[in-house]
């Protein structure tokens, strides 16, 4: 008999699984070892242990969730990639219905890890970038590509480079080359899961994958290309930012006539029991970093970590009036906080956000983030001058912002901080916007530059700071 119990934790949406567990299909036993990849109730990938096999990876979909289209489209998707000539793991066996769920078992692929670009993909890393443009244009000359490719889709193994999640391969006529439009859209679609830094490194061996598509690159293809690329990177960050407000596998999402809250999942799972409910009990056990009538800041420690909880706090009910409407500033600051670690500027990493309700009118809000420790950048520059890679750091920091159309909205001194290595962290982000066009952006960005300034009165230090604007 089956054991079937965890499956159907599964298929009614557990999220955490004990393992290891037993699951025999036919004649073999499926010791399942880990959990690669879990959607509750729909899919769910496992590391597990086979007699037969040896180590391997099996997927099981959800047949009330057209599990068997699932696994059609994997094993289609298998076909296509060995006969486009790329690298994948080997397809063992396939399974029409395992305890509700259909089954597709893949060879395990030993010390494969994911796709990684470090600091500069050039020297050595040039070659690994080189094998994935000649892994992709190898799809795309067969006529197939993969609509969800990420670096997590593709794993690197002794120098070789394979194609994983299978179903999510498509194609327009096997065998017929990708069209052109739809080929460069894929690849756009790739290089935007990378850092806008690291996509200028990637467009720069572009040229290879033209080259093995047979077509001429220039100034005009360049260009062309980086238009795609812009667009899929801005649709890609607006989905991130998104899924930052509603139930993830790395956000625990509540919304209620009277509440609603946001956590990082690692991070909810360390709270104590009730700690939402009791916010305000561990505010005031915490220390006070600013008590104001606007906000009160307080650094606390959680499982001995220490966290920064900011309480926008509500004056009266003409002040309750103008904000039971709009976003919380708690909202925002998550918002913003994931908006900044997306695009590579440093902030306190986001824990969480509470919003409490009156009658579904918003109130009282709170914006939980890690405790950086770190001074203001105000009061080191009183006490010495700047140095040279910390204005190399603000020049980066302002390019950045510009890049994005993102204006802070309070750019005092007191919100960069510098860590002991010269790191520069921005913070208080709950006036921060990000523009649709330059039109609204530039006299925001403006005004920004202007309240940076003002911060110095020492006017060797103003000097030093003006060169971050040369181009």
């Amino acid at each position: 008999m089956v054991d079937s119990s965890h499956i159907h934790a599964f298929l009614n949406g557990d999220r955490q699984l004990t393992l290891p567990f037993d699951l025999p299909i036919g004649s073999t036993i499926f010791t399942m070892t880990d959990t690669l990849r879990l959607l509750p109730a729909k899919r769910v990938v496992f590391a597990a242990e086979t007699v037969e096999w040896g180590k391997v990876v099996i997927k099981l979909f959800a047949l009330d969730q057209k599990g068997k289209r699932e696994l059609a489209r994997e094993q289609t998707g298998h076909k296509l990639a060995m006969a486009a000539g790329v690298n994948v793991a080997p397809l063992l066996a396939c399974y029409d219905e395992v305890a509700g769920c259909s089954a597709i078992v893949y060879g395990f692929l030993a010390q494969a890890k994911a796709l990684k670009i470090k600091k500069s993909i050039f020297s050595s890393k040039q070659q690994k970038i080189r094998s994935l443009f000649k892994m992709i244009a190898q799809l795309h000359k067969y006529g197939v590509y993969q609509d969800d490719i990420h670096p997590d889709n593709i794993l690197q193994q002794a120098g070789e480079i394979y194609l994983i999640d299978l179903g999510s391969v498509r194609y327009e006529a096997p065998g017929k080359a990708l069209s052109k439009q739809k080929s460069l859209e894929n690849l756009a679609l790739l290089l935007a899961q990378f850092k806008p830094n690291k996509q200028d490194d990637l467009v720069a061996i572009l040229p290879d994958y033209y080259q093995a598509r047979g077509w001429y690159f220039n100034a005009v293809e360049k260009s062309a290309f980086n238009v795609v690329l812009q667009r899929r990177w801005q649709k890609r960050k607006q989905k991130f930012l998104a899924k930052q407000f509603r139930e993830t596998t790395a956000t625990v999402y509540y919304k209620s006539p009277t509440l609603e809250y946001a956590f990082d999942r690692g991070f909810w799972a360390g709270l104590p029991l009730g700690f939402v409910a009791q916010i305000d009990d561990y505010l005031a056990k915490g220390d006070v970093l600013k008590d104001g009538n606007s906000a009160t800041v307080v650094r606390v420690e959680l499982a001995g970590r220490l966290f920064v909880i900011k309480r926008y706090n509500i004056k009266g009910k003409r002040h309750f009036l103008r904000r039971c409407f709009r976003s919380s500033r708690a909202a925002i600051s998550w918002r913003n906080a994931h908006l900044l670690t997306f695009i590579g500027i440093r902030t306190p990493t986001p824990q969480g956000f509470i919003e409490k309700r009156v009658a579904s009118l918003r109130s009282t809000a709170y914006f939980i983030s890690s405790y950086q420790a770190a001074d203001e950048m105000k009061s080191v520059y009183e006490r010495r001058l700047p140095r040279r890679k910390e204005i190399k750091r603000l020049k980066q920091l302002f390019f950045r912002l510009e890049r994005d159309l993102i204006s802070h909205g309070d750019l005092k001194a007191q919100n960069l901080l510098l860590d002991k290595k010269g790191g520069i962290i921005l913070i208080d982000l709950d006036a921060m916007q990000q523009h649709a066009h330059c039109k609204s952006y530039i006299p925001r960005a403006q005004k920004d530059w202007q309240r940076f300034m003002d911060n110095w009165q020492d006017p060797e230090t103003a000097v030093m700071l003006r060169r971050i604007k040369r181009k």
